[in-house]
């Protein structure tokens, strides 16, 4: 992972817990960022970090729901949809594809679409 691709609010694995982004500091090629879980805050590198892969019971737990042909529909907005295979398909008028494998890339594009709104979370309610 790389800095620029994460934003405070993220869910990352850090020592293979589930923490949420709370501050992202740069300078040069060192990452410094402050994680939280539950109440625990940690400071860490950004190399000390682990993506979290995207599997059903994440989506399930992120606000997706499956219809009969097994794409994953996002509940609030049903025009963002997902396939298990790695794409994130958004339909407005056109139909836009992402390649997304990880959790904190799915919350980054479903956040853009959304116009800044969170996606529904686990850890962010």
């Amino acid at each position: 992972m790389k800095i620029d691709e994460l934003r405070i609010g993220n869910i990352v694995d850090y020592e293979t817990i589930p923490y949420v982004i709370h501050y992202l500091y740069s300078s040069g090629q060192v990452g410094l960022i402050a994680i939280k879980h539950n109440w625990r805050l940690e400071t860490c590198f950004i190399s000390e970090l682990q993506p979290i892969g995207l599997t059903k019971d994440i989506l399930f737990d992120n606000g997706f729901e499956r219809n009969d042909s097994g794409m994953y529909y996002y509940k609030d907005d049903k025009s963002i949809a997902y396939r298990l295979e790695g794409n994130l398909l958004y339909n407005n008028a056109h139909i836009i594809s992402f390649k997304v494998k990880y959790l904190h890339q799915l919350q980054n594009i479903i956040s853009d679409i959304k116009n800044g709104k969170e996606i529904h979370t686990q850890e962010n309610g």
